[in-house]
């Protein structure tokens, strides 16, 4: 007899990332209304003060960019990128 593998947990962890991205849509739709920061930038931002190295990461690029929620800045891009010695 063939052991079926148990997906259960599995789908356990796509309905917690299908309740995050919801989430996140949800603020995100709020933000455009007009009220707060936007829900991106304050994901990257957590991410950061946490030590995360992804959020250094997209804080960067954000800055050097002008995505992610974040005003396009050069000069404060090359300081972060220095001062966190994020290679790029």
């Amino acid at each position: 007899m063939v052991r079926r593998p148990d997906f259960s947990l599995r789908f356990e962890v796509l309905d917690r990332i299908k309740a995050k991205v919801l989430s996140i849509v949800k603020e995100r739709v709020e933000f455009q209304d007009g009220s707060g920061i936007d829900p991106i930038q304050k994901l990257i931002e957590n991410a950061v003060a946490q030590n995360e190295p992804w959020g250094y990461f997209l804080q960067a690029l954000g800055l050097k960019y002008g995505i992610l929620g974040y005003p396009q800045n050069i000069v404060k891009a090359r300081k972060f990128i220095r001062d966190n010695y994020i290679s790029y």
